[in-house]
């Protein structure tokens, strides 16, 4: 399903959900970069475990089982390449946590995080939550200057046993709700999200 495009370089940026031929990208973006670039997106390299493990995870993504327990993967797209995705896993209807990844290396820091931002909040908001949560290693600056662009403000966190690939230790988190939402909706141009099939 799609949920936003917008024009981004003469071609359009869709965020849609995860498809089947998009599995392959994302486990290579897990295991094709460096020990260095995992640890400085707060995960660790030991905890990804093999290929056929996180080919397994996000195959697991694609059932309506792993979409009732609450996790949802969209993908971003640029002229049919999958450029970028976001995880969210949603703890309640007040309460989720996003996630975001730039799968291309050569796609980081091109602006592409700054156009999609308004849309990808309200694709969050379209699943029916009301607060959205940013956890961010302090190392990982793209993603802190993205949020902070956008007038968002961090508490430091310490996170002892944290689930999936997550490093314990420090992070910032970002919360987004409804005073935070309205504020990011008025520094941005109207966004039109809307669900095809």
């Amino acid at each position: 399903m799609e949920y936003f495009s917008t024009d981004w370089q003469g071609a359009a940026l869709i965020i849609r959900d995860l498809e089947p031929r998009d599995v392959p990208v994302l486990v290579e973006y897990w295991h094709g970069n460096t020990e260095d670039f995992i640890r400085s997106i707060g995960a660790l390299p030991e905890k990804r475990g093999s290929r056929e493990t996180t080919t397994a995870m996000f195959e697991e993504a694609l059932t309506s089982a792993d979409r009732e327990r609450g996790r949802r993967i969209f993908v971003v797209t640029y002229r049919d390449e999958v450029v970028a995705y976001a995880l969210l896993n949603i703890t309640s209807k007040e309460n989720a946590y996003a996630h975001a990844h730039v799968v291309r290396p050569e796609w980081r820091g091109q602006g592409m995080a700054s156009r999609l931002f308004g849309g990808m909040i309200e694709t969050f908001l379209a699943q029916g939550v009301e607060r959205i949560q940013f956890q961010t290693s302090p190392e990982n600056l793209a993603i802190n200057g993205l949020l902070q662009k956008f007038g968002l403000h961090y508490r430091e966190i310490d996170i002892a046993n944290p689930d999936g690939m997550a490093r314990p230790g420090r992070f910032f988190s970002y919360e987004l709700d409804g005073a935070a939402l309205d504020e990011i909706r008025a520094r941005l141009r109207p966004v039109a999200v809307g669900r095809t099939t």
